[in-house]
């Protein structure tokens, strides 16, 4: 075969993989890291970063402060307000953290309930969101139907406000440009025009980015009928 042919293949093999329809993974803008300091009794400050994930219509957060590292319970998220709670063990006994806040642009402001034996305290809550690192190569994965696994490159660039880049499969000169890409919060959402047949297709993309891993579905159509496969990138 020529160097055209192995082209078409590659585009079509591309096409395949990111041609699902689904629901669209989360985007609430409140999944992310969040990061703020305290300062205690004894006037030392002190940093706390809390990550926020929805996996499974369930959502989870980790607490990582001087104390260590620690799951938090009871997360409710109702569109910009988050609740949660924090419960350790201290010399002066339990000791119970009730978190309530609302996100303000890209920040949460809230309270924070404290309860340690019979002495309760309020006190202001201000934490700011992490930056989200998402510019660079992207290693991109996808399961088809068939159990068959399709691997391609996804390069992601910022250029001026805009975020730019493109899909590339090794051995294959085709590029699948990315179109109308936007960041939210922690929350990518794109799309990819695919030619088949002499036909346009837009798929569009939506992924939640934690940290160096990106967790995202896809939607369009093929021959008139809708697809849904969700796919995986790891930041190289």
């Amino acid at each position: 075969m020529n160097l055209k042919t192995y082209s078409k293949i590659g585009l079509a093999i591309l096409t395949a993989a990111l041609l699902p329809a689904s629901q669209a993974a989360e985007k609430s803008p409140l999944a992310g890291t969040w990061k703020w300091s305290s300062t205690n009794q004894a006037g030392e400050k002190r940093e706390s970063i809390l990550t926020l994930k929805h996996e499974d219509t369930k959502w989870t957060g980790m607490l990582k402060s001087p104390r260590g590292e620690n799951p938090v319970q009871d997360v409710k998220v109702e569109g910009t307000e988050v609740s949660f709670k924090l419960e350790r063990e201290t010399q002066r006994g339990k000791m119970t953290a009730s978190y309530k806040g609302k996100l303000e642009g890209e920040t949460i402001k809230g309270t924070i309930h404290t309860k340690t034996g019979e002495q309760e305290r309020d006190r202001d809550w201000l934490a700011t969101r992490e930056g989200v690192d998402w510019a660079g190569d992207w290693a991109w994965s996808m399961k088809r139907d068939n159990g068959e696994t399709w691997n391609a490159t996804l390069r992601l660039k910022k250029e001026g406000d805009k975020i730019t880049g493109n899909f590339e499969r090794e051995g294959s000169d085709t590029k699948i440009e990315v179109q109308n890409a936007k960041l939210s919060g922690s929350t990518l959402t794109f799309e990819t025009t695919m030619q088949r047949d002499g036909q346009s297709s837009v798929i569009k993309s939506t992924a939640a980015i934690t940290g160096k891993t990106m967790k995202g579905k896809a939607q369009g159509t093929r021959d008139g009928e809708a697809w849904t496969r969700e796919w995986e990138a790891s930041k190289k």
